[in-house]
This record gives structure tokens, C-alpha cells and sequence, in this order.
């Protein structure tokens, strides 16, 4: 059993995970130190990736979701059914350059949240 009192590195430890929560330490400590969840070693290694590839897509074409969710919304509006999906189908072919299954998902998730109210 280590002596709190000369057990430097796991006080070394704690100081720098709290600095990451407070936002105050910008560069990893060393390798096994994750930028997303602040913790050394991560404590979630495929959440905190998953959260980087969707940050990186996000990061990589926000102008085409953005448009992306507002096609979407506005076929959803306008017509019922099977018609919305047509019209939504009709505008990615003409104007999106994200994959359709990408685009399915985001029209899947305004159709969800119209059924919920």
C-alpha cells in the first residue's frame, strides 16, 4: 500500500484530470490522455471515437446538413406519406452531395420527431 502523502503520481494524476475538466489543459499529456472525454487512459475508447468521426463529418460539410435538414422538414410539411419521401428523394438527387443512406437517416429522424408530438 502507497503513502498518500509521497504517492506523487497519483496526485499528478488527479491534477491534470481536473485541469481537463475545467478546460485549462489544451495539449494531451501523453498518449493515453483523450482529447473528448478527458481522461488518461480513455474510459470509453469507441464512444470517444464515434464522437470524433461525427465531429469530423459535421466539421467537414455543415452547409450540406444544414440544407440537408431543412429539405427534409419542408417535404415533410408539404406532403403525406410516401409523397414526402418521393420529393426528399427528388431535391438529393438534384442537390446533395452527401451519400442518400446519410440523408435517409436525417429525414428517418424528422419523421421520428413529427410522430412524437
Amino acid at each position: 500500500m502507497s503513502n498518500p502523502e509521497t504517492d506523487w503520481p497519483a496526485v499528478l494524476d488527479g491534477s491534470r484530470a481536473l485541469l481537463a475538466i475545467a478546460g485549462l489543459t489544451l495539449a494531451p499529456l501523453d498518449d493515453a490522455y483523450c482529447l473528448t472525454c478527458g481522461c488518461n487512459p480513455c474510459v470509453n475508447v469507441h464512444f470517444c471515437r464515434a464522437c470524433r468521426e461525427a465531429d469530423q463529418r459535421r466539421q467537414n460539410n455543415p452547409q450540406s446538413t444544414k440544407q440537408i435538414w431543412q429539405a427534409a422538414g419542408r417535404c415533410i410539411r408539404r406532403y403525406r406519406g410516401r409523397k414526402a419521401l418521393e420529393h426528399f428523394r427528388e431535391w438529393h438527387a438534384a442537390h446533395c452531395s452527401v451519400p442518400l443512406a446519410e440523408a435517409m437517416r436525417i429525414f428517418e429522424m424528422i419523421v421520428d420527431k413529427e410522430l412524437a408530438r
